[in-house]
């Protein structure tokens, strides 16, 4: 028992030996002002993804080889560091720089790439605000306008597929919480909006089902004065969706809907409204 733990105290003193010596040396090579070993330490732990040392060395160069050939790459390396480290935000910003920068720099697609999927890294999980995902969605477009035969724009069409779907999920699933909570006004509204938005989802027929059923439960809730114009509402947006999904197996129970409509508005004809 004694003979183990004075191992393991042996062995983590020789760690932190060890990584004292590491910074010691480290610290010799930042503060040293030699510019070559410099760089080919920061390309080294670059190589080897100590991403941290490569970023803080490559930082100091910048200045060093301004207006040199060397700058470009250093200057992508260092915009890479951020991403790998996932500071995202930072990434996106510096490859932006390094883009305005260098405009002409064969790195410059690879850097407009890397802004766009930067972007794509900070998207949220499809409950909060998609805002994020929308930026990197606008990205990914730009780079597919300025370099439609790049090798990656198969790539960002999946990712932007990717976002789509998550911005779907996000747009059905506001819907729905304005269905459950009886909030039809907004419902029908947001309802439509998705079918609008997104007209090649798996959930557009349910969607404007739930947009019809969503205006008769309204117009079946509202004062007299206002019931009139919501029941015709939903005759015409009944006629519609049955032109365009006669076979839905939604149709029967919109059909009653319809029919109990129509006879509302007969009544409320005859009583002058």
């Amino acid at each position: 028992m004694r003979q183990n733990l004075f191992l393991k105290t042996l062995s983590l003193l020789f760690a932190v030996v060890l990584l004292l010596s590491c910074s010691d040396s480290f610290d010799k090579i930042r503060n040293s002002g030699d510019v070559e070993l410099m760089t080919t330490k920061a390309d080294e732990f670059f190589q080897e993804g100590n991403w941290l040392n490569a970023q803080i060395l490559y930082e100091q160069l910048l200045g060093a080889y301004r207006g040199k050939s060397k700058s470009e790459e250093i200057f992508f390396n260092y915009a890479k560091t951020y991403f790998e480290q996932q500071q995202y935000i930072l990434a996106a910003y510096h490859f932006k720089r390094f883009a305005i920068t260098y405009p002409n720099s064969s790195l410059r697609e690879e850097a407009d790439f890397m802004v766009a999927y930067s972007e794509y890294q900070q998207s949220p999980k499809f409950r909060l605000d998609q805002q994020p995902t929308k930026f990197a969605m606008e990205s990914f477009q730009t780079f597919i306008n300025r370099y439609p035969a790049s090798e990656k724009v198969a790539q960002c069409n999946e990712l932007m597929d990717e976002l789509r779907q998550k911005m779907e999920r996000k747009a059905f699933s506001a819907s729905m919480l304005y269905y459950d909570t009886r909030d039809y006004q907004s419902a029908a509204h947001t309802f439509e909006n998705f079918a609008r938005d997104f007209p090649d989802s798996d959930r557009i027929v349910e969607a404007r089902y739930l947009a019809v059923k969503s205006e008769y439960l309204l117009a079946k809730n509202s004062i007299p004065s206002k019931q009139f114009d919501r029941y015709e509402v939903v005759v015409e947006d009944f006629e519609a969706f049955e032109e365009k999904h006669p076979e839905s197996i939604y149709l029967q129970e919109l059909r009653s809907y319809y029919e109990l409509s129509k006879q509302n508005l007969n009544k409320l004809s005859d009583v002058g409204y």
